[in-house]
């Protein structure tokens, strides 16, 4: 079973996802239109980790011989110990030996002591919202269930027990995973060292002795100094056309856009932006280096007349070069700076560390707290309730806790003296 992506043949070209089984054939129509008509609504990103979470709950029931679609129409649904054995599943990476998607229940209680004793049970885990992503998908999928096959019938009072307990249990097993990860964090530490960081600045040069890259050096540093200087995601760059830059004026703007379901965009697997519009300042520089990769680098390649996608691919070998830069393209450059400074680095990093950069410079400039959360809530397309600035400063919070702690303490001590 696998997640397959496919785009419609209509003029909106829209991307639908669905599972499929070896042959390539959807595995269940229920699943097909729960995934592209329910969840129609959410972005490609969204449905497609949606479908993630579907091959998990899919492939660990068919593996205990449990048909949800069978148990939604004979109106069983699924009693509290199937449910609690999907809950422990959850916890564990999909191939972990401890993970239920085989069968927990073949090993003996020794065994998962001993592995715990041996540290197995607890680096298998996955973090506690990929674990609550996973139990309210099939909650979600259960109430599709129940809606298409039961709702227009007079529901026989034992069937809407039944399904009222299975939503009533998971939902119990969802609260239970508010305080699933218990051990403490180490926020006193920087997610990117400093030494790590000046490190990346230095190989992605595209003349350093130290670049790991035989080809593209220009694009790779491009792309790494973007994620840098701008601190968006993934998705956004990928998306990024020449038309979002500001070559003119003050030559230092790109504007971050929502495309959902692009037309013009013929990538298969199509990046997605999932913050609001805003625009991003990039220095003159770094501008200048952009548009002279578009004028002396991009326009070689053919294929790229045929969009305008600032980033394309370099190498040939699957006839793709001057196509837009994949994803799956940006994390292999990712994977192989990681190994030439032997720290794993990704973009979504890059962006905790911009923000960390941010509160030094704010904090050096005197920017008041409230001054901080709206720019950085306008520079990363957050909302203006959003809460993401906490989660993304965890570092400088604690730091900033640290001293708070350490100068009441101080002062307490030449008190009693």
């Amino acid at each position: 079973m696998k997640v397959d992506i496919y785009i419609g043949r209509d003029n909106q070209r829209k991307t639908f996802v669905t599972l499929v089984n070896e042959y390539c054939c959807p595995v269940c129509p229920y699943v097909s239109v729960y995934l592209d008509t329910k969840l129609s609504g959410n972005s490609f990103n969204s449905r497609h980790s949606y479908a993630q979470q579907m091959k998990f709950a899919l492939r660990y029931f068919n593996s205990n011989g449990i048909d949800l679609t069978q148990r939604a129409r004979s109106g069983h649904f699924l009693n509290r110990a199937e449910i609690d054995a999907f809950y422990t599943a959850c916890k564990f990476k999909a191939g972990n030996e401890l993970s239920n998607v085989v069968s927990i229940h073949r090993y003996s209680d020794k065994s998962i002591q001993n592995a715990i004793h041996a540290g197995r049970v607890s680096e298998g885990k996955v973090k506690a919202l990929t674990a609550k992503g996973r139990l309210y998908r099939l909650l979600d999928y259960l109430e599709f269930l129940y809606t298409s096959i039961h709702a227009d019938h007079i529901v026989p009072d034992l069937v809407k027990q039944k399904y009222e307990f299975s939503l009533k249990h998971l939902k119990g097993k969802l609260r239970t995973l508010k305080d699933f990860n218990t051990e403490c964090v180490a926020h006193g530490e920087s997610l990117l060292p400093a030494d790590k960081f000046l490190r990346l600045l230095e190989v992605i040069k595209p003349d350093s002795n130290d670049n790991p890259f035989k080809s593209s050096r220009l694009r790779n540093y491009l792309v790494v100094s973007l994620f840098i200087q701008t601190g968006i995601r993934k998705g956004a760059l990928a998306k990024l056309k020449i038309g979002d830059c500001k070559f003119w004026g003050t030559f230092d703007e790109i504007s971050i856009v929502k495309r959902p379901d692009d037309v013009a965009d013929p990538r298969r697997f199509r990046p997605s932006q999932k913050t609001q519009p805003h625009r991003s300042f990039v220095p003159k520089e770094l501008m200048q280096e952009l548009k002279n990769y578009i004028d002396t680098v991009r326009c070689r390649y053919p294929a790229s007349v045929d969009h305008e996608m600032i980033f394309v691919a370099e190498k040939d070998s699957r006839g793709t070069a001057g196509d837009p830069l994949s994803l799956s393209s940006i994390d292999k450059i990712f994977e192989k700076l990681s190994e030439a400074i032997s720290f794993d680095v990704h973009p979504h990093l890059l962006r905790h560390k911009w923000n960390e950069l941010f509160t030094d410079f704010a904090e050096s400039g005197g920017m008041s707290i409230d001054q901080q959360d709206k720019l950085r809530k306008y520079v990363m397309g957050w909302s203006r309730d959003s809460q993401m600035g906490a989660l993304y400063n965890e570092f400088k919070i604690f730091e900033q806790a640290k001293a708070y702690q350490q100068e009441r303490q101080d002062s307490m001590t030449e008190g009693d003296a």
